[in-house]
């Protein structure tokens, strides 16, 4: 049986590849810009989770060997073969995705003459790495240089469009928190309900926190090792299992909802594991297989190891 993250994962890796691929040609400024971010940071990233994935495979890695029947795989190989197979699926899914997207970029330039065309290396460069917050988003100089496509543009002038953008987003952030407060207050149907308004309204700060450490940090030894999207995946994976024993999977109280909300809100926000492969496939572009590999393996094997660290700690408690 697959683990219940495995379908979402790969779903929005395929979406991000596509998205990827499918906008490469387009300028990314203005309401472009914050559009492709919305979908790429905010939806794959906040849809796929890393640290449920975690939880759910580190279940079979640190299964109690003789509670298995006897004829039946160990626990143990179970769990690696469930990690190294579902890492390979969302690789191979947002490569199909990328694919397809090319599809679709290459119909809009025949159809578009006029629409600028790039070597086949730039153009996978950018497909690959413009799901990454911090290759959206870099300094203030480079938005600048490609909000005016190659033309100088003040920092001054470049400053107010921005600070336009983050009141709009600002204020619509905060109409969509206070919506989902309002819904929390007035649904009193049912504890289930509850935690999927909570939910809502604590993914929004874990999306945004992934955000800000990709944009601050992603940049480390020049993007060969994305520190932000590996602290987020991290931290996440930490506030997951610490509080994985406090809640049942049927809860009737304010607790029990508010701690199962924080981890599918909150938490499954904060980690993302399409970000992680296309992050990936651009440590491949650019520096080697080799560096793609340390990235990936460090990320899981570290997950795993905290994961179970805390669940030796406090127990088993429920699966994402």
């Amino acid at each position: 049986m697959l683990v219940p993250a495995f379908f979402d994962n790969c779903m929005g890796s395929m979406i991000l590849g596509l998205l990827v691929a499918a906008t490469s040609t387009i300028p990314k400024e203005g309401g472009a810009l914050v559009l492709l971010t919305g979908l790429t940071t905010g939806f794959c990233g906040a849809y796929t989770t890393f640290s449920a994935w975690a939880l759910q495979t580190d279940d079979l890695v640190v299964a109690n060997p003789d509670e298995v029947a006897e004829g039946d795989p160990q626990p143990q190989v179970t769990g690696i073969i469930y990690i190294c197979g579902g890492l390979a699926c969302f690789i191979v899914v947002h490569r199909m995705g990328m694919d397809l997207g090319g599809v679709l970029t290459g119909l809009v330039e025949r159809g578009a003459p006029h629409v600028k065309q790039v070597s086949a290396a730039a153009a996978h460069r950018a497909r690959v790495k413009q799901g990454s917050a911090a290759a959206v988003h870099g300094g203030t100089a480079a938005r600048c240089a490609g909000w005016a496509g190659g033309e100088a543009r003040s920092l001054a002038a470049c400053s107010r469009v921005w600070r336009a953008l983050a009141i709009t987003n600002a204020a619509l952030l905060a109409a969509a928190v206070a919506a989902l407060a309002l819904a929390l207050g007035l649904d009193d149907a049912s504890w289930m309900r509850r935690r999927w308004w909570l939910s809502a309204l604590f993914a929004v700060p874990g999306a945004l926190l992934r955000f800000a450490l990709a944009r601050w940090l992603n940049a480390f030894r020049g993007g060969l090792f994305p520190l932000g999207t590996f602290a987020a995946n991290m931290l996440g994976t930490i506030c997951s299992a610490l509080i994985a024993h406090a809640y049942s999977d049927y809860g009737t109280d304010w607790r029990d909802t508010a701690c199962r909300a924080f981890a599918v809100g909150f938490c499954a926000s904060l980690t993302t594991m399409s970000t992680l492969v296309n992050e990936l496939a651009a440590i491949r572009a650019d520096f080697g297989a080799r560096h793609g590999l340390v990235y990936i393996g460090s990320s899981v094997i570290l997950a795993e190891v905290l994961a179970g660290v805390i669940d030796g700690r406090w127990g088993s408690g429920g699966g994402l």
